[in-house]
């Protein structure tokens, strides 16, 4: 049920190689919250037109959301965070190194009007 969406500003080195991430985020939650590995859903984009700061195409970005459904402890939010901060920061790696990259996480819980089939 976890939906993990990706996004990152055009200039990143390694926006083709997501599908790895996906694979090491998806069963550090089939793990931790549970949840069953066939039901976790990610997605990317790739934000073309952007401005970060001063404007510098040197800036860049990727920011992710993981929404679950309601009723995770923080305590167990906040260990999933840093695992998959640690994932993000080693995957983009190689942007680190050569753009100004800024790195972001957010773990959402769906509204009660959370509807599937």
């Amino acid at each position: 049920m976890p939906h993990i969406t990706l996004e990152f500003s055009s200039n990143i080195i390694e926006k083709d190689n997501t599908k790895a991430l996906f694979n090491r985020i998806h069963l550090l939650l089939e793990k931790s919250l549970p949840t069953t590995l066939s039901s976790c859903k990610s997605r990317v984009i790739d934000h073309k037109v952007y401005t970060i700061g001063d404007g510098s195409s040197d800036n860049a970005f990727v920011h992710m959301t993981v929404s679950i459904l309601s009723g995770r402890e923080k305590q167990q939010k906040s260990s999933i965070g840093q695992s998959i901060m640690a994932f993000l920061t080693e995957h983009f790696s190689q942007s680190n190194q050569m753009l100004t990259l800024q790195i972001s996480l957010e773990i959402r819980d769906l509204d009660d009007a959370y509807f599937k089939r």
